[in-house]
């Protein structure tokens, strides 16, 4: 595995700690790949390296692709309040990107959006929960034309 020089494996803290904090008013929560006093550096296995955007406002940020990563590190920057970085390590090369406050910025709103959906879920009934759920793709071999009709008729 081809580390950055940087990450000093005698100064971690702790590895795949558990961590949990409250957004919305909902407890969610990780663990935490590798924990150093000042950071937090989440390992990220890949056959290629993200792309980091070179112009335009999200210049120097990580590519729309890895946005679940950032969600996943705003969790723990919410229970840690500690800088957090994403080590993507290919067979060949690494990357360590740390997460902005423009990242975290960016990212939040779809978070909350997220907590408010599946609170709002926790308190619906079963079956409403799933008259809520639209299928994404009904146009597969998985579904025949009397099931199409079916589902345009339930999700109209």
């Amino acid at each position: 595995m081809c580390l950055p020089k940087e990450l000093d494996t005698h100064s971690i803290v702790s590895m795949q700690r558990h961590v949990k904090t409250k957004i919305e008013g909902l407890i969610v929560g990780g663990y935490i790949d590798y924990e150093y006093p000042e950071c937090i550096v989440d390992l990220k296995t890949t056959g290629k390296l993200p792309i980091i955007v070179s112009r335009g406002e999200r210049e120097g940020m990580i590519s729309k692709t890895k946005v679940d990563n950032i969600r996943q590190q705003i969790i723990y920057h919410l229970a840690t309040s500690k800088i957090l970085k994403l080590l993507y390590v290919t067979p060949t090369d690494s990357l360590l990107y740390k997460v902005t406050q423009r990242d975290i910025d960016e990212v939040m709103p779809s978070i909350t959006k997220g907590i408010k959906k599946i609170k709002k879920y926790l308190t619906m009934k079963k079956q409403d929960v799933i008259l809520e759920i639209k299928p994404v793709k009904t146009n597969t071999f998985y579904w025949t034309d009397e099931l199409r009709k079916e589902a345009k008729r339930i999700w109209k």
